[in-house]
């Protein structure tokens, strides 16, 4: 479970104050201080105070930052203000690159027990190097591995590592097959190289990973319907052949079904 810690305003505690500054809430306000990569920051009213629970980065935030805090979360800006609030506030998160409670949760990857992008029909280097020449410009320096097991609930995901070490991309082993199309698999490549370089935006105090510009993107990818098709008509097929064929112990079984981020595998 996530650390969490509290401040009261009420309190005459210095860190308190220097949070909140000159406000002066009506009723009292607690902080409290999270490592929830999704939800940034939000607002709850509970009986005699309120609580603005908030990522934990934003200990470190300048003066500027916390008084866009305060206006867009407690005291309520207009609305003709609210936008340059929200580029103060995304403008420091953009700053971070990643949070404290990343680098606490997820530990640097041992890669050299990661079963690498080797597999036995596929090759993950050779599919990362064809979506380098056809269908991104930026410099891509990530880690490529198959996962050890075939996993129902993914196909691809994206991993943000400590500062230091190369993001991560792991791809299904399910898919290290000759029944799958080199365009489908570079398709879910290039949905996880996305994430790589797009990163995320924040809007309204949560993360967005899949925005407008990523699924612009994703759906100028040469070829991208057809691959989605081929998805739609074989996926659950090739799972379902693929376990009854693997051992147990090959396999990871999961809740849901297989999709590559939040893209369902129609």
């Amino acid at each position: 479970m996530a650390r969490r810690q509290l401040l009261l305003f009420e309190s005459a505690d210095d860190t308190a104050r220097k949070y909140l500054g000159s406000y002066r809430p009506r009723r009292p306000v607690r902080i409290v201080f999270t490592r929830n990569r999704s939800t940034i920051l939000s607002v709850r009213d509970r009986d005699e105070h309120r609580v603005l629970r908030i990522q934990e980065a934003f200990r470190e935030a300048p003066r500027e930052v916390w008084d866009a805090v305060v206006a867009l979360y407690l005291k309520g800006a207009p609305v003709a203000d609210r936008r340059a609030f929200h580029a103060v506030v995304n403008a420091f998160l953009d700053s971070r690159g990643s949070f404290p409670g990343e680098a606490h949760q997820t530990r640097a990857p041992r890669f050299d027990r990661l079963p690498g992008p080797d597999g036995e029909v596929h090759d993950l280097r050779e599919i990362l190097d064809e979506i380098r020449a056809a269908a991104v410009t930026e410099p891509v320096d990530v880690y490529l591995t198959w996962t050890d097991r075939i996993n129902k609930r993914t196909v691809g995901s994206w991993l943000e590592t400590p500062v230091g070490h190369p993001n991560l991309i792991r791809v299904n082993r399910l898919l290290d097959d000759e029944r799958v199309p080199r365009l489908y698999l570079a398709s879910v490549v290039h949905h996880e190289v996305l994430h790589e370089i797009l990163g995320f935006r924040c809007r309204g105090g949560k993360r967005f990973h899949h925005t407008r510009e990523f699924r612009e993107r994703e759906r100028a990818f040469p070829g991208y319907e057809i691959a989605e098709e081929w998805a739609r008509t074989h996926l659950a097929r090739l799972y379902r052949s693929r376990v009854r064929s693997a051992s147990p112990a090959k396999i990871l079984p999961r809740g849901g079904f297989l999709s590559c981020g939040t893209r369902t595998a129609r």
